[in-house]
């Protein structure tokens, strides 16, 4: 078995938003699964529970998220019956290892399936490995590579040897992009707000209580359709005053008024005490 450095070497995981997280290029082949945004996120937090002993990916401890770093959480004990520490994990675990996807009869494994997990995760089921060794776009990296692509089928090679070589492959097949297509950390924060995400274009999908995926327009879209702008009148369009209402001077008990100036009607006269020099 490989040692558990390597195994967080293959699953490392990133604090974001108070939950472990992988890294996209360990979730391929769980992003070209056709199922939803929710689901697809709940798996891979489920993934990493699995692997590190941790609660919804949170590294709670006395009932408090400590939002640990991975190095700093499995210096613990709170992982010790995880699948890493305990020694259950396999070489063939990941979430970017295409599987055949195929149950025990033969029949395709979909997300309605009981034990969908399994066989995504590696847990249950096949590596895809004649996919790999017939797909033109590794051939040809491997080749450029100079890596034996012939190893995938053969036994004679451990899977570790042969898995690691698939993920050196696909990380330099990654690479080939630009700095800014191999950079999306910019939006993973995203897939924690249920009920929308930003998919790879950049715009925001709101996800209705249907399932059903919509765009939502940006204010550029909103402007130049017409509905992100007020109606306001024109002067010209203003509507004349009709009828102006008189305003009067309020009527109060025991005021009088001269011209703008209320004047009491009955001002009390306040007699002034002899020892202040009023009158005797």
């Amino acid at each position: 078995m490989p040692s558990e450095n390597w195994y967080w070497e293959q699953f490392d995981v990133k604090q974001r938003g108070g939950e472990f997280d992988l890294d996209s290029s360990k979730t391929s082949f769980l992003d070209e699964q056709n199922i939803s945004r929710e689901l697809a996120n709940q798996i891979e937090t489920d993934f990493i529970d699995e692997l590190y002993g941790t609660t919804e990916g949170k590294t709670i401890i006395d009932g408090k998220n400590q939002e640990l770093s991975r190095e700093e959480w499995t210096r613990t004990y709170y992982d010790d019956n995880a699948a890493i520490q305990s020694g259950e994990v396999t070489e063939v675990w990941g979430l970017d290892i295409r599987r055949t996807m195929k149950d025990e009869d033969g029949q395709t494994v979909t997300s309605k399936h009981p034990e969908y997990f399994e066989y995504l995760t590696g847990m249950r089921g096949n590596v895809a490995w004649n996919e790999y060794k017939d797909d033109p776009a590794f051939v040809a990296k491997a080749k450029e590579m100079k890596e034996d692509w012939n190893i995938l089928t053969d036994d004679d090679y451990s899977v570790k040897e042969r898995i690691s070589t698939i993920r050196r492959v696909k990380a330099e097949m990654d690479s080939g992009g630009t700095k800014a297509d191999e950079d999306k950390s910019h939006l993973d924060w995203d897939k924690y707000k249920v009920g929308h995400y930003r998919n790879e274009a950049g715009d925001l999908i709101q996800i209705g209580d249907d399932g059903k995926e919509t765009r939502v327009p940006t204010l550029k879209d909103l402007w130049s359709s017409g509905g992100g702008r007020l109606t306001v009148n024109k002067p010209s369009k203003h509507t004349p005053i009709l009828q102006r209402r008189e305003v009067g001077r309020p009527v109060i008990p025991g005021v009088s008024w001269s011209g703008d100036t209320p004047r009491l009607t009955n001002p009390t006269k306040v007699k002034i005490p002899a020892s202040l020099g009023g009158a005797k």
